[in-house]
């Protein structure tokens, strides 16, 4: 980050010159521990930030730092903040909420940091509670409980929507996980790691806090009407928002969107190998016979590959940071890979032999029309299933002393990833002089 001088704010956001209002930063306020950060993405609040900036200084005391991250606005949002005491972030060029807020977490000093939109529809007078809940628990996040009806009706129904597929998915309870008013505890912070840039950052916030086990508690709160323009578009926000849950599953909650499938494809695909190497099965006007066996043994392949790639996007995400899952790790126990081990050799010793059979019998009766066509595919599957049941216990083998550890050990930090690649700009509001709203 550079400072940038007087000259360069003023000739960037085309100001002139006039007497300057508000506290200064002083060098002995930027050497005191800092207990708590407030973070106020800010893209175009002109409108509103006066009044969040007011509530804000009314409410808070102690050693507390504000820092309204602006994300590259064309409006006087930049002139206002500098006449308060907080530090202004400046991005070059827009890069959305998510990174605006990763922008103030890099920056952050508290050991309790707030976030909270600048747009004044969420009460500053609830951060002191959650100042006081921050002593007790990790992540504080603040539903909307009264006002609701100040948030545009495409909204309601999308937030209602995604906490629906926030719980089926991935196992979030409670309601409005997209508020925008939340606090993270520095200890925590540490542990997880954001990489969302726009309005999916806070389902990205909430699925690796249950996923690394955080503490959590919501505090109701009432919604206000917004000042300015809305920044939310509905449909493309809504889609990137679905896009983060969904994508996100695939790391966080492996076991149901590649294991529970894979073993229920498995299972199934398994019964009807047994049932139609025995005899055809009727179903109505559907007739399965031998030739549908081929196809039920690939069936159970599909069904296996499913699992042992749910279990290496679960190992993966434990080598990113996250716990281990119960089932991951109950998969990495020795008695387990044994079992499984023991049963994938059964399975392909018993394909072998029946191959071996069937061709000797073959052969003995003179080699010509085969019959056992049936039994073959299913020892060849057999062999097949033995052969992945084995290699997959020997993965998993692999990484048991890293599971086993994992679930002793503390949560290794993570550092947040780099919003932008291109200079923030850090403004201390005691070097400039700028206009007031008015002017």
């Amino acid at each position: 980050m550079k400072v940038i001088e007087e000259t360069e704010v003023l000739a960037r956001h085309e100001r002139r010159r006039a007497p300057r209002t508000g506290r200064q930063f002083g060098s002995a306020w930027q050497k005191q521990d800092i207990d708590v950060t407030v973070i106020l993405p800010a893209y175009n609040e002109a409108a509103a930030l006066p009044s969040v900036l007011d509530d804000l200084f009314q409410v808070l005391g102690g050693n507390i730092e504000v820092i309204v991250v602006d994300d590259a606005s064309n409006d006087n949002t930049v002139a206002i903040a500098c006449r308060y005491a907080c530090r202004v972030l400046s991005h070059e060029h827009n890069r959305g909420k998510g990174s605006a807020v990763r922008t103030g977490l890099n920056a952050a000093r508290g050991n309790f940091i707030v976030v909270m939109d600048a747009d004044n529809t969420y009460p500053a007078s609830a951060i002191p509670d959650m100042v006081t809940l921050s002593k007790e628990y990790d992540f504080v996040r603040c539903v909307r409980s009264e006002g609701t009806d100040n948030i545009p009706f495409l909204n309601r129904v999308g937030n209602k929507v995604f906490d629906g597929v926030l719980k089926l998915v991935h196992g979030l309870e409670g309601g409005d996980h997209l508020s925008g008013l939340y606090g993270l505890r520095r200890e925590a912070l540490n542990t997880i790691g954001f990489r969302a840039d726009r309005f999916d950052l806070e389902v990205e916030i909430g699925i690796k806090a249950r996923a690394h086990k955080l503490q959590a508690i919501t505090v109701p709160i009432s919604y206000s009407e917004r000042l300015g323009e809305k920044k939310l578009n509905a449909y493309r926000d809504g889609w990137s928002i679905l896009h983060r849950v969904l994508a996100m599953a695939l790391l966080y909650n492996p076991g149901l969107m590649f294991v529970a499938p894979g073993l229920l494809i498995w299972g199934m695909t398994a019964v009807l190998c047994v049932v139609l190497s025995i005899h055809t099965l009727t179903l109505g006007a559907l007739t399965l016979s031998s030739d549908t066996l081929v196809f039920a043994s690939f069936g159970v392949t599909v069904g296996f590959q499913l699992v042992v790639f749910g279990t290496a996007a679960a190992l993966y995400s434990v080598e990113r940071g996250a716990p281990p899952t119960e089932w991951l790790v109950a998969m990495g126990r020795r008695g387990v890979r044994l079992s499984v081990l023991l049963l994938g050799a059964a399975f392909a010793t018993a394909g072998c032999l029946t191959v071996i059979v069937l061709a000797a019998h073959w052969m003995f009766s003179g080699g010509h029309d085969f019959h056992a066509t049936s039994a073959l595919v299913l020892a060849g599957a057999s062999v097949s299933w033995g052969a992945e049941a084995i290699l997959g216990a020997l993965f998993i083998s692999i990484f048991a002393p890293q599971l086993a550890s994992e679930v002793h050990a503390p949560q290794r930090p993570i550092r947040l990833a780099s919003p932008a690649e291109e200079h923030v700009i850090d403004i201390e509001p005691r070097a400039l002089e700028v206009l007031s709203p008015a002017e």
